[in-house]
Order: C-alpha cells, then sequence, then structure tokens
C-alpha cells in the first residue's frame, strides 16, 4: 500500500477510460508481465510484505489509516464479495477495477496494492508505458507490468531504500541490506533498457518458458523454438494426461511461463480436464498460454472459442497469434506444419523463449 497516497496525482483525471467498463470485450496483454526477470525478486519481496497474506494477485482493502499502517476491510476476492458481489480480481478488467476504486468498493487492490490514485497515473502514462488496457484483464499478468512500471518510476526518482518504502509501506519490515540488493537488481535491468515495456530478466535474455502438452507442444520442442525451458511434450496424451504431468512437474516458482497444448484434440470430449490444467497452473501462480486447435480438429471453432474464453478467467492468454496455422500434410490434421515459425510468432508477442 502507498504511504503517501500518491497525493501529487491529478484526481480529476481517475475517470478516463471509464466508458470501456461496461459492454467491452475483456483482452489478454500482448506480453506477459510474470515473466518478470530482472524484477523479479523486488516484486515478490513487494508481494510478500503487501499481499501474499490475503491472497497476492486477489487481495484487496477498502481503506486505510495511520499513514498506511492500518489496513480496513482487507479480503480475498474469490471469497470476499467486492461491490455486491464475490468476483476475483483476475476475472475483472482494469477499467471494473478502476470503477470500482472510485466507488468507495476498493481501495488496494492486487499483488501490489495499488490505490486509485496510482492505477489511475498508471493508465494515464504517468509512469511511463506499461502496455496495458482499460479491457486487459486485472490478471498477474496485467499486475506485474504495472507493478514493474511503479518500481521503474521509482527508480527514475532514485534507488533507494526510502523512495521504495515511501511507495509500499511493508517494505519497512524487510532488511535494509537485502532491499537495497534487490532494488540494484531492478535497477540494472532498468538501465540497460529504461524505455521498454518488454520484461528482459537479469541476464539480458528471455526468461525461461516450459512447453507442455502434446503432440503440437513436442513439435515445439523438436523444432528447437525453445531451449531453454523445462519441456514436458509427448504425442497423443489427452487432457487428463497433460493435467497429471503439470501437477508432477510444475511448482510455483519452478518456471515462469508454461506455453500450454492441452492434448484437446486428442479428446475432445475432456474440456473439464482443460479447465482443471488452468487452474492448476493458477494455484501455483504460473502464467500460462494456451495454443489453439487446429482448424482440422473436429469442433475446432467453438473449441477455441471455449479456451479464448477460460484463459484469462485463470490468469493465462490465449494464443491468437497462431490461431489458424498452417497444417502438416501428415494425416493428422492437428499438427503444425512450421511449428518453429509459429513459435516465434509467441516470440515477438514478448511471450520469452530462447
Amino acid at each position: 500500500m502507498d504511504e503517501d497516497g500518491d497525493a501529487d496525482e491529478d484526481q480529476d483525471q481517475d475517470n478516463e477510460d471509464e466508458d470501456a467498463e461496461d459492454g467491452s470485450v475483456a483482452t489478454t496483454p500482448s506480453s506477459v508481465g510474470s515473466d518478470a526477470g530482472g524484477y523479479k525478486n523486488l516484486l515478490d519481496m513487494i508481494a510478500g510484505v503487501e499481499s501474499t497474506s490475503m491472497g497476492g494477485y486477489e487481495a484487496f482493502n477498502t481503506g486505510g489509516s495511520a499513514g498506511g499502517h492500518r489496513a480496513h476491510g482487507s479480503g480475498n476476492s474469490t471469497k470476499t464479495a467486492i461491490g455486491g458481489s464475490v468476483k476475483p480480481l483476475s476475472q475483472r478488467t482494469v477499467a471494473e477495477v478502476m470503477r470500482l476504486q472510485r466507488q468507495g468498493h476498493l481501495h488496494a487492490t492486487g499483488r501490489y496494492q495499488i490505490i486509485q490514485m496510482t492505477l489511475a497515473g498508471l493508465m494515464r502514462g504517468a509512469y511511463g508505458a506499461t502496455g496495458v488496457k482499460p479491457t486487459d484483464y486485472y490478471n498477474a499478468v496485467t499486475q506485474d507490468k504495472l507493478g514493474i512500471a511503479l518500481i521503474k518510476g521509482r527508480l527514475k526518482t532514485g534507488a533507494t531504500i526510502q523512495n521504495f518504502r515511501n511507495e509500499w509501506i511493508g517494505l519497512k519490515n524487510i532488511d535494509d541490506d537485502k532491499l537495497q540488493s534487490a532494488i540494484n537488481g531492478a535497477n540494472q535491468v532498468f538501465k540497460a533498457n529504461p524505455n521498454s515495456t518488454a520484461v528482459a530478466s537479469s541476464g539480458g535474455t528471455a526468461s525461461k518458458v516450459s512447453i507442455v502438452g502434446d503432440s503440437v507442444a513436442q513439435g515445439f520442442v523438436l523444432s528447437g523454438a525453445n531451449r531453454g525451458g523445462k519441456n514436458n511434450a509427448v504425442q497423443g496424451r489427452n487432457p487428463q494426461q497433460v493435467e497429471a504431468v503439470l501437477k508432477s512437474n510444475y511448482k510455483k516458482g519452478s518456471t515462469d511461463h508454461v506455453v500450454l497444448s492441452t492434448g484437446l484434440s486428442n479428446n475432445v470430449s475432456m474440456m473439464s480436464d482443460v479447465k482443471d490444467q488452468m487452474a492448476y497452473l493458477k494455484s501455483q501462480d504460473i502464467p500460462f498460454t494456451v495454443i489453439p486447435l487446429a482448424s482440422g480438429v473436429s469442433n475446432s471453432a467453438n473449441l477455441n472459442k471455449q479456451l479464448k474464453t477460460m484463459a484469462p478467467q485463470y490468469g493465462g492468454r490465449y494464443a491468437e497469434q497462431v490461431e489458424g496455422f498452417t497444417m502438416a500434410n501428415d494425416g493428422y490434421n492437428a499438427h503444425m506444419a512450421n511449428p518453429a515459425s509459429e513459435y516465434n510468432k509467441l516470440r515477438i508477442a514478448r511471450l520469452g523463449g530462447s
């Protein structure tokens, strides 16, 4: 939670993009904020003292006092009603969150406890480009991008402990040396590319991405499109088998992002298992991108529509960039003709990979 409430922001501008709240189609951001690289240590440190105990990305409160030292109405949006309904923050758009803040139903929101004036400032560019739109879901991807924008804003005025404690008062509970080390790590990345909205890693390369699933995922792996991740892809897996692989091999912190080919093409009746895959990844705070089915798969248009709707509800995104990919002439009507090229489209969208 901000100690000073960013009181220097202009309050009369916090209603911009208001018309996008209702009747618009929510979208997922084009890049993956949770591939935080050199910013990750500082982001995790902030979350640890600000929101983890109340649900991280789903945490909120309705007010504060004592200069930000005391929060009121704290809750987890997956369990506690906001504005009369229980609906996770990650399933609301940015514009919807802003409206609820203006109406007094929300104060500090999400993993980084962003308050009304700060969020309004972020959305009008007061902290620089964020790559976030009002119609984006307020999920892990979006919140991480906003958190990084706040970090960059503070770094512009000084990479000091007090500067960051002025933004997040909970950081007073972190040892000075430990906090300074995390700030210094973020500052190195910032200095290397201060104007970029992409999220770079501390080594200057993209964060680790893991490819998981069936033969489409296997095509990515065999093409050499992603060499740095913890890949696990085998031809013929159905959604239930893919779910088992996820639960056995991927825990919180084990990978930065999962590219997921769900196995649905091997059993189109298992959409409920696909939902379980996504729910598991969300439970582990693992961002993910779902690969659409080939047009040759039975009922693919309807199934892809369901995947597109479902993914952002669990903090993921749907890979529209490869929708309608050219199929391989191998008799399966499900595989990509050029998986390396298709994967590169995801990298253009700043998904990551090496």
